[in-house]
């Protein structure tokens, strides 16, 4: 047998035997060919030599004069720092009971004195190279192929280890930064996967940079590790933390760490990270196994908030995050009921002509019939719904719905009617690959003119997946439906990108409205707001109008339309056309009359 056989990583080899020879003997065979021989004579004498060397390979020899070599294999075999080291027993006997005792002792090979060359290489080569494999598959269950960074197992194990030997008066608190790249999927759509890889390979670099060269960092702790746990999500572990303020700072810094410019070829953009910290810093809080779990679950928890707090941000868990939690859980729970039971009513709200004050439109809004809270404000189930995907099915019903009632207002009331009927649409609704035939044909079956429908999307939501947005609504647009950018104003866009939108409406956002006869500022930007409106032929609609003053100071500067509480408060289909009768009548002298203020 060739020499270099045995050379796996120069192994570590232990022989325990009272015979001098046989040590003589197999150090000579294997020393030779680059193993280490660890000697030990007696049976304690290897089992502390295990326990203190860890060797890669044990040769055991069967009979010894303290302890017999199946008692040490059993007790090694026991251990759970030992048990994986593999054990080849030694013996000059012929007794078939020794071999049975052997193996199912856990043993994984034996062989027979005296020692034959070739034998004893064949199997120490063999059971060595089984544990290289064995080990290699161990160090890839623990390792993120594509960062090279541990992963979820080895973290887990990391913090377990962590935990257990902690003396909080010599090594301080933990935390657990759960770390996840902000819209990581908009890198992976619009540039590609390869460029979404390279992305978390250089998040992963910078994460272990800040951690091991930043000295403000290392200041704060004695210790720092981090894993990949997800496609775009990092978990870093802190040691030696004393107080909360600790884990805000080093999230901080990963923050900024990963906000610089990232540049892969042609391709140069900026991206940014969101960080929930759950921290243990009480040096006399003694922590235990499920303490790991919790911590990670906690942490994961305070991510949910940063991202739920505008991205880009770092969040500490606090008690109150986890009952927010567990009350969305459970609404989200209710809202797929009632998505199935379709327990919503549409509410109807005027958007009259500020000019002649009679109701040129209406729109629909909905409204959930929770069965024990009663009427939810679509602010508290919407974003939701918007989340899980609800919003297709919730979007759908809520535009047959108001069609079948605006179609047969036209139908029934043609005098009294609205021109037309503003619906919301969600994003994900436009850019379903079916929407814009499910509109059409909706409105087909409906006998409704499109250019009756007026669809509403807000200015932050149409920013998103611009292109493809654009390119639908400008589809829906040479039908004939009408585009409204809904909550305009709330700095999403520019308005100098107004003209590349093919957009027939703005709906200037209430936060804007509400302070226009207080503040200068305001009213300055929804006067020059107006303006720009009419030099690109777009009409306003001016939302949440709670005051007389604020009608007319809009009026006044040339705004076409108005909504709010002024006019009237959002109201059932049965009540709509009562009311559009009786407040068209009070305004059939062509101008807006003073009303008494109506505030929510």
């Amino acid at each position: 047998m060739n020499n270099t056989t045995l050379q796996v990583d120069h192994p570590t080899v232990l022989i325990i035997d009272d015979c001098v020879d046989s040590h003589r003997l197999a150090e000579r065979l294997l020393g030779s060919v680059g193993a280490t021989i660890l000697n030990a004579y007696s049976g304690r004498e290897g089992l502390a030599m295990a326990m203190a060397r860890q060797p890669d390979l044990i040769l055991l020899d069967y009979q010894m004069p303290d302890i017999d070599g199946l008692t040490v294999l059993k007790f090694l075999k026991g251990e759970p720092t030992l048990a994986a080291i593999p054990i080849i027993m030694v013996t000059a006997s012929d007794d078939p009971q020794l071999v049975v005792d052997t193996f199912s002792n856990g043993a994984v090979d034996y062989v027979r004195k005296p020692f034959l060359q070739s034998e004893l290489q064949a199997r120490v080569h063999a059971t060595l190279k089984m544990r290289r494999m064995i080990q290699d598959l161990a160090a890839a269950a623990q390792s993120d192929a594509l960062t090279q960074l541990p992963n979820r197992m080895a973290f887990n194990r990391q913090l377990m280890r962590t935990i257990f030997r902690r003396d909080g008066s010599k090594l301080g608190g933990i935390a657990i930064l759960f770390v996840d790249l902000d819209r990581f999927k908009l890198v992976n759509d619009s540039l590609g996967h390869a460029i979404g890889d390279r992305l978390i390979q250089e998040s992963a670099k910078r994460l272990q940079q800040a951690l091991t060269s930043n000295p403000s960092i290392l200041r704060r702790t004695h210790a720092c590790s981090v894993a990949r746990v997800g496609g775009d999500e990092f978990l870093v572990l802190l040691e030696g933390v004393v107080s909360d303020a600790d884990a805000l700072f080093v999230a901080e810094n990963l923050i900024n760490a990963l906000s610089e410019r990232y540049t892969f070829g042609t391709h140069s953009f900026y991206s940014s990270c969101s960080i929930g910290i759950s921290a243990s810093c009480d040096n006399t809080v003694q922590l235990g196994a499920d303490d790991a779990d919790r911590h990670i679950r906690n942490a994961d928890i305070a991510l949910y908030e940063a991202k739920s707090s505008g991205r880009g941000c770092a969040r500490l868990f606090d008690q109150a995050m986890r009952s927010r939690l567990e009350d969305r859980v459970r609404l989200e729970g209710e809202l797929r009921a009632a998505t199935v039971n379709k327990d919503f009513h549409l509410v109807y709200q005027p958007i009259v002509q500020l000019k002649t004050g009679r109701i040129e439109f209406v729109e629909a809004l909905i409204r959930w019939d929770h069965r024990e809270q009663g009427v939810v404000s679509p602010s508290d189930f919407i974003p939701i719904a918007e989340e899980t995907g609800l919003i297709n099915e919730i979007g759908a019903w809520c535009m047959q719905t108001a069609l079948e009632q605006f179609s047969q207002w036209k139908k029934c009331f043609p005098l009294e009617a609205p021109q037309g009927i503003n619906i919301n649409i969600a994003r994900q609704q436009l850019i379903r690959p079916r929407f814009f035939e499910q509109v059409t044909e909706v409105v087909a079956a409906n006998h409704i003119s499109p250019s009756q429908v007026h669809l509403e999307i807000t200015e932050s939501e149409m920013m998103q997946d611009l292109d493809f947005s654009v390119e639908v609504m400008r589809r829906l647009r040479q039908v004939g439906f009408k585009i409204h950018i809904d909550d305009f104003g709330t700095g999403y866009s520019s308005l100098a990108c107004l003209n590349q939108f093919p957009v027939d409406t703005l709906k200037i956002d209430r936060s804007l409205i509400a302070n226009i006869t207080t503040d200068r500022y305001a009213a300055k930007l929804v006067e020059f707001v107006l303006r720009l409106a009419q030099e690109t032929n777009v009409s306003v609609i001016a939302e949440g109008i709670e005051l007389d003053d604020q009608a007319r100071m809009l009026e006044k500067w040339g705004c076409q339309f108005g909504q709010g509480y002024l006019m009237a408060r959002p109201m059932v289909g049965e009540s709509f056309i009562p009311f559009a009768k009786s407040w068209n009548l009070q305004h059939n002298t062509g101008r807006m009359r003073p009303r008494r203020t109506i505030r929510s």
